[in-house]
């Protein structure tokens, strides 16, 4: 039911307005969330895109990544965070590691974010 909140939240756009209008869309869905159901924690599994919008809205508390020993690269190849990201280094998400695990050759790292949204 979460995904499809944003289904019709355009893609991110290099135009600040639409940007910052999607932000509040995530913001206000996720009110809803936890005035109808309580929710309080949600697992997004969201595409670059989805993530760069929760980020840009300041609503990304930890992130669970895993590192795997592939490389695949490309000029169109996935990121975290798709989309127009930040301008500046200091309007970045700031995040502070909370966990490190390895199992085999692969890494599991969980971060907690201490400055949140892309201004």
């Amino acid at each position: 039911m979460f995904f499809a909140w944003f289904t019709n939240t355009p893609a991110a756009v290099p135009n600040r307005n639409t940007l910052t209008a999607a932000s509040a869309y995530f913001a206000a869905a996720l009110a809803w969330l936890r005035k109808k159901w309580n929710v309080k924690r949600l697992l997004c599994e969201g595409g670059g895109e989805v993530n760069a919008g929760l980020f840009r809205a300041g609503l990304v508390d930890e992130i669970y990544q895993t590192i795997c020993p592939l490389i695949f690269g490309g000029r169109h190849a996935p990121t975290m965070a798709d989309g127009v990201g930040v301008r500046e280094l200091s309007h970045a998400t700031q995040l502070r590691l909370k966990s490190l695990r390895r199992i085999g050759q692969e890494l599991f790292l969980v971060y907690r974010a201490q400055k949140k949204g892309w201004g």
